[in-house]
């Protein structure tokens, strides 16, 4: 009880800060341009009644965006099963209608005037109440409000759904294009029955934040979502080496090549093209293309010389003609116009072999190119990102080069950050990271918050060509970094390709460009992002009860209230704690917290805690790192260890047998130091095999799930919190996910055959009864086969034997998506015959 007290307390404060954030919320509907069984519907408490015998009232947001067809029933309420309340809209351009239904009553309380003041894709606050006491239903939108007589007597029993109805007796299919959000249910006393923002969420439910009741969702397209995928945009040909420059204070983006110019304005997703009347930009592989604010030109800029062609945009003339291809001597560098002199300075890139790390200024008078006397020095780079961070100051992060600036040197990952006065010559290195496990450089450009002190960029792997590019946010100060939102494919061979990331301050958006030069043309893809970006993890909303809402606001309460309130509070749930001990279920169990002493971790990431409780992950460099990792899987594996000779085979296959086993030896000494300092676990080596020896109180999460379902399979009753605990460390992740070697694969498709398959003899064993207990199985197993048939019939079978048929079908829907998707042909067997 004491973890779900403190649990209570962080979650209070992060929504908090939740709220206090810009995050969209609501759940989109899809409507007519849909098929009809892939139209949205929302069905509150699980399609069970509300029973509010005195009447009620319901607010909500609505907003509408303009289709083709708009026509379509917003909510639906039943009451008694017998009477159904309907609230239908009708909103275009050339028709403004909203008609309240009641039986077969048709109202149309709202005058077009009325109407006529709403403006599309805005919210708009919806109230709906019956009070029998007054005989009265009120129906407000956007405030104005209207009173309709009510002639019922006894109806005291209310359903809710918004949107497609699934009710047999009121089935209707026609749904609006709409987005609802803060849907809330009042008694006539005003006390809140339930509340519904619709921004975290399930798959395929949502939970109210009053008492937990669980609202059915199919088909949905949810608003907060857009924080955590990319959309993609558009994908255009342009002409080869086609360049691209940002107007910020117009939110454009261009792109130009040696004919026309593209102006893409990200406003409303609109592409103009501009011929080009005479001239042309520079014609080289490099991007060296910016947009010049202070004169409303286009500035195509030349390294071997200080003449830039400017694209005039009222004549549409370059003001150069030279059709030369030039060599690229800066790829991919940094480049800015000064907010303060409005000159072009740039920074780094690669040509001729050589990393360069210099300062360059041009004039905006074309008189010369400068390089700037700085006072330190940043290693020679290029793929590096630059951000404006104030009138006086850039921050420069990670890129790929060497010390020396030689190419022949052997050139590396850079994960450092700098700060630096291009005014001043003053530089100043705030942090470097340690080696990554896969190796990363990142977009042109970085987005900085100085409000939260972090910057974001676009990483991606430069060690192969099919690659991806994942946003990351970064802390000024330290250096701590989140991964967020999904991935981007991203075509990455060198200086034929090039990505960007942007900021659309108007309607608060990330821009993500990639481009590819093939042959004679350019590959252009553009993908947006709602901001502030979030991670998929944080959008998930946690499977909830009663008792944890009550726990909730319990800390709620002391955090507002102390002293009295404090202790009378925890004499309640003193009292309650007692009383819930006598049953164990997945409702009240809380698992054990993972330890953060003598602990090394592989699920979800390699992480490893010394015996004071400090994270030294840090202290091991990636030949330290691997070994251990080797030892203890082969230790899981077969019990003896690792050889010698396969040890030296993966980790130091291009020494000689000598130098190998030197190698093998002054690491091993490395290796025995650090696993002093985390306790508990030591190296023990028979006839050449190296193993682990482990004691009290080391863990290692990977050790622990191979063992717990050991044992639980051998139990005749199966020990339920056992079981949870378990799960509870499954669920973290899949072991080692970021190690990307090919000796590690087959432990990892070897942990996922065990895991997978263990459950399942747990699961036929049939010792389990708990529902949520099999349901967190199931999507345990989803975790390793999304398209797993065993898993889908399991759950599914769970659910509806525990009357939740709305969300065994919404999982079922899922499913068939995945499974179509992943595999590329439609799941063969329907909802009715899985669960039979």
């Amino acid at each position: 009880m004491k973890k779900i007290f403190i649990f209570s307390i962080l979650s209070f404060f992060f929504l908090l800060h939740i709220s206090a954030t810009d995050i969209s919320s609501g759940l989109n509907f899809a409507s007519h341009e849909v098929i009809k069984e892939k139209r949205t519907s929302l069905l509150l408490n699980d399609g069970k009644e509300f029973y509010l015998p005195e009447g009620f009232s319901l607010d909500f947001g609505l907003r509408f965006r303009t289709e083709l067809h708009n026509y379509g029933y917003i909510f639906r309420i039943i009451a008694n099963d017998t009477v159904c309340f309907d609230l239908v809209s009708n909103y275009s351009d050339g028709r403004k209608s909203l008609s309240f239904i009641e039986g077969n009553r048709i109202f149309a309380p709202f005058s077009s005037q009325i109407l006529e003041q709403y403006e599309k894709n805005s919210w708009v606050t919806v109230h709906f109440g019956i009070n029998p006491k007054t005989k009265e239903i009120t129906i407000s939108f956007n405030g104005k409000e209207i009173k309709i007589p009510y002639h019922y007597k006894k109806l005291s029993r209310y359903r809710f759904q918004f949107g497609y109805c699934s009710h047999p007796d009121f089935l209707s299919y026609d749904v609006p294009p709409m987005a609802i959000r803060n849907i809330r249910i009042e008694d006539q006393e005003g006390k809140i029955e339930a509340y519904w923002p619709l921004r975290e969420h399930q798959i395929a439910e949502v939970y109210d934040s009053v008492s937990c009741r669980s609202a059915i969702v199919h088909n949905p397209i949810w608003e907060i979502d857009k924080h955590t995928q990319w959309k993609k945009e558009r994908s255009f040909v342009s002409g080869h080496y086609t360049q691209i420059a940002f107007n910020e204070k117009d939110n454009i983006l261009y792109f130009a090549d040696q004919k026309q110019i593209l102006v893409y304005h990200l406003t409303d997703n609109r592409i103009d093209t501009i011929p080009v009347q005479s001239g042309n930009p520079y014609y080289v592989s490099s991007n060296q293309l910016i947009y010049q604010p202070s004169t409303n030109e286009l500035w195509s800029y030349d390294f071997d010389g200080p003449i830039i062609s400017r694209f005039d945009f009222k004549t549409h003339k370059w003001s150069q003609a030279n059709k030369d291809t030039k060599n690229p001597i800066h790829t991919h560098h940094n480049s800015f116009i000064s907010p303060k002199d409005s000159n072009l300075y740039t920074f780094g890139g690669y040509g001729e072999y050589h990393y360069k790390n210099d300062f360059l200024k041009l004039y905006s008078d074309e008189s010369k190119w400068e390089k700037i006397d700085m006072k330190d020095s940043i290693p020679p780079r290029y793929l590096s990102a630059l951000g404006i961070k104030s009138e006086n100051s850039i921050l420069i992060f990670g890129g790929y080069g060497h010390i020396s600036g030689l190419q022949e040197l052997g050139p590396y990952n850079y994960y450092d950050l700098y700060e630096a006065d291009p005014y001043t010559g003053k530089i100043k290195k705030l942090w470097s990271l340690d080696k990554q496990e896969e190796p990363f450089v990142v977009s042109n450009a970085m987005i900085i918050d100085t409000t939260e002190n972090l910057f974001y960029t676009l990483c991606f792997p430069n060690n192969r060509s099919n690659s991806h590019i994942v946003l990351k946010s970064f802390d000024i100060s330290n250096g701590n970094s989140r991964t967020l939102a999904d991935t981007i494919p991203y075509l990455f061979e060198d200086i034929n390709a090039y990505c960007s990331l942007f900021y659309d301050k108007k309607d608060n958006k990330l821009y993500a460009v990639t481009i590819f030069h093939e042959k004679d043309k350019s590959q252009i893809s553009v993908y947006s992002l709602l901001y502030p970006p979030l991670s998929a993890a944080s959008i998930i909303q946690p499977a909830r009860n009663k008792a944890d809402f009550m726990w909730l606001y319990i800390a709620t309460a002391i955090i507002l209230i102390i002293g009295t309130a404090l202790f009378i509070i925890y004499k309640r749930k003193k009292k309650s704690t007692v009383q819930d001990s006598v049953i164990l279920n997945m409702e009240e169990y809380v698992p054990e917290a993972i330890p953060n002493r003598s602990a090394i971790l592989f699920l979800g990431g390699f992480q490893v805690w010394d015996k004071n409780g400090n994270d030294i992950t840090k202290s091991f460099t990636p030949t330290l790192r691997y070994l251990l990792i080797l030892i203890i899987l082969y230790t899981q594996k077969n019990g003896k260890g690792i050889s010698n000779s396969t040890m030296c085979e993966i980790l130091w296959a291009d020494k000689s047998d000598e130098s190998a086993q030197n190698n093998r030896r002054v690491t091993i000494r490395k290796l025995k130091v650090l696993l002093e300092e985390i306790g508990g676990i030591e190296l023990v080596n028979t006839n050449t095999y190296w193993a682990t020896k482990c004691s009290e109180p080391f863990f290692c999460d990977y050790y622990t799930v191979f063992e717990s379902l050991k044992k639980l399979q051998k139990q005749s009753k199966v020990q339920v919190n056992k079981l949870y605990d378990v799960l509870h460390l499954i669920a973290n992740g899949l072991p080692l996910p970021y190690l990307n070697q090919d000796w590690v694969d087959s432990f990892k498709s070897d942990y996922a055959n065990y895991v997978q398959d263990m459950l399942w003899n747990i699961v036929q064993s049939g010792n389990l009864t708990d529902f949520r207990l099999l349901t967190k199985i199931a999507d345990i197993i989803f975790l390793f086969d999304p398209t797993d048939e065993n898993a889908i019939h399991l759950k599914c079978n769970v659910l509806v034997k525990n009357g939740k048929v709305g969300l065994a079908k919404s999982t079922y829907d899922a499913f068939c998506s995945e499974y179509e998707q992943l595999l590329g042909t439609p799941y063969n067997k329907s909802f009715n015959d899985i669960c039979h």
